[in-house]
């Protein structure tokens, strides 16, 4: 998620994973502080135009999938 996305409050996404936190579900969130919604994988490959290039968020992907090899053992 990012802090500017203007169509879905970051807050949503927060309150989401508190839920998850609670009852003690495995998760990952990552809030990038740049980028509008609908950035995709926030590189050249799916960019509409520059604003969508987000050196910090696009290893996005690469970490979520980290994340689910760790739940392998869950």
């Amino acid at each position: 998620h990012t802090a500017e996305d203007q169509v879905v409050p970051a807050v949503g996404s927060l309150r989401i994973v508190k839920a998850l936190i609670d009852i003690k579900i495995p998760s990952r969130f990552s809030l990038y502080p740049y980028g509008r919604h609908g950035s995709a994988l926030a590189n050249a490959v799916t960019a509409r135009d520059e604003d969508e290039i987000l050196p910090m968020a696009d290893r996005w992907v690469d970490e979520a999938i980290d994340f689910f090899k760790t739940l392998a053992d869950y």
